[in-house]
């Protein structure tokens, strides 16, 4: 039989060159049809029910770096929290917000390239040390304590060279002081004198000469140390 126009029920459904009037009713027994990109295929409503159940049900995994992953359904709730010290969250209308605390609190931190701290900040260490500090090279560097020991080491020297010296000067002093003079008008006289202090030592030479007429008196002395050092004086007087 062919229809030209169009063929229908009174009061029910119709078919014409345009398609279907259902006319409100329902279209039982369809085959299910092809779910696919590109297909044209009239579906049911048992091929529709399970499409949805399982987009439906079909979960979002949360995963982190440790523990378990997490499966949350469609109308579930899943809680984005922070650890109460450095991170925290906070929501506000339809945003999530995930920062940090202006205050980080871990048990340690590795820097790959560099850190600084700002211009009039401080680092507060807690009493603690201050481990594989690298040599300083330039005004402004942390010492080390190698380092601090190092120039210690050589300030202690230092001192202790200067004051080796000194007590080398104190008794070159005293071994002058020893030196005993001509007393004797148009005499002369070569004396030596030695003198100690502190554990350093000094040989004095001295010669003195005392005019004809015993007014006039010349004297000179020269002295060494066990420092290496020399010294010398000369001296003249007149006596009225």
């Amino acid at each position: 039989m062919k229809v030209k126009e169009s063929i229908g029920i009174v009061n029910g459904p119709s078919l014409n060159k345009t398609g279907i009037d259902g006319a409100g009713m329902k279209i039982t027994n369809v085959a299910d049809g092809v779910i696919a990109a590109g297909s044209k295929d009239a579906v049911n409503g048992g091929q529709i029910h399970d499409f949805v159940s399982g987009e439906v049900t079909r979960p979002i995994t949360f995963a982190a770096d440790s523990g378990t992953p997490y499966d949350a359904r469609l109308g579930s709730t899943v809680n984005i929290k922070g650890d109460d010290k450095n991170i925290r969250t906070v929501v506000n209308g339809n945003s999530l917000s995930v920062s940090l605390n202006e205050r980080i609190n871990v048990k340690s931190v590795t820097a790959t390239e560099s850190l600084s701290v700002a211009n009039g900040a401080n680092v507060d260490m807690g009493g603690n040390t201050i481990h594989n500090v690298g040599n300083a090279t330039r005004p402004g560097d942390a010492v080390n304590y190698g380092q601090f020991q190092q120039a210690f080491s050589s300030l202690g020297n230092q001192i202790n060279r200067v004051e080796r010296r000194a007590n080398a000067g104190a008794a070159a002093a005293i071994a002058t002081a020893g030196l005993t003079q001509a007393y004797i008008p148009g005499k002369s006289m070569m004396s030596m004198s030695g003198g100690t202090f502190q554990g350093e030592s000094s040989l004095a030479i001295g010669l003195s000469t005392i005019s004809d007429n015993g007014n006039w008196v010349l004297k000179g002395s020269f002295s060494s140390t066990t420092r290496n050092q020399t010294g010398a004086s000369v001296g003249i007087g007149f006596q009225f």
